[in-house]
């Protein structure tokens, strides 16, 4: 049995991955940005728990997943989307899009506490059909 972390793991992707590794044994922790929604999306797909963890908000991983203890694998699939263009440009919404995307991101699979090593291969291409290569999703093993 492996320990694995879904870092947005409330919908869509990131919740069915949850659920793949979970039915398969697997101590699963999803976070979400809303610590009551995370709790009722682990129940469901039978995950051990759910964690409040905003990656908008990097100053605030290493606290969210203090307790997580060892991590075999991390799964990355949080996402947020805007609708800037050339025409219209929102600045606010694209800092927050850079925050999430990237320094959220790169912060939770560098800390030492959480992965071990984090090597960015993509090591699965598809679960339960889904493939992980489309909006975003990263698999780290």
């Amino acid at each position: 049995m492996s320990s694995v972390v879904v870092i947005g793991g409330t919908s869509g992707l990131g919740k069915e991955v949850a659920r793949f590794y979970a039915g398969r044994g697997d101590e699963v922790v999803l976070t979400g940005r809303d610590a009551e929604r995370a709790a009722a999306v682990a129940e469901e797909v039978g995950a051990a728990r759910g964690l409040a963890l905003d990656l908008s908000r990097p100053h605030g991983v290493k606290e969210a997943l203090a307790d997580v203890g060892r991590v075999d694998g991390l799964v990355l699939t949080a996402i947020a989307r805007d609708h800037n263009s050339i025409h219209s440009y929102d600045i606010e919404a694209a800092l927050h899009l850079l925050t999430l995307k990237f320094v959220g991101y790169i912060r939770t699979a560098t800390m030492a506490d959480v992965v071990d090593a984090v090597d960015f291969l993509l090591r699965n291409r598809s679960v339960n059909g889904i493939d992980l290569t489309i909006d975003g999703g990263w698999l780290l093993r």
